[in-house]
């Protein structure tokens, strides 16, 4: 069995154990637009302290995890980051 997730999109944002990420859907809306997910995924704190001294709000990131389920409730948790967009990039 294999319980995996990987997500691309923009950082809206940066907590203790945790951040929000948009993640654009695949297809255009009635409008002709495409319509964001949120997600809110939980980090270790190393991530977390990576997070912080490289990335800021509505930088790009690629996230790989797993999927806990808890009193019915499903919880994203990241494993690895990856940074599309940094403060160097600018």
């Amino acid at each position: 069995m294999i319980n995996m997730f990987t997500l691309v999109g923009k950082l809206a944002d940066i907590q203790d154990n945790a951040f929000v990420m948009n993640v654009p859907r695949s297809y255009k809306n009635e409008e002709g637009v495409y319509e964001n997910d949120q997600f809110v995924i939980e980090i270790s704190q190393n991530i977390y302290n990576n997070m912080i001294n490289y990335c800021k709000v509505g930088d790009m990131v690629a996230v790989k995890g797993s999927l806990e389920s808890k009193d019915f409730r499903v919880y994203l948790k990241a494993d690895k980051l990856t940074f599309l967009s940094s403060k160097g990039g600018e």
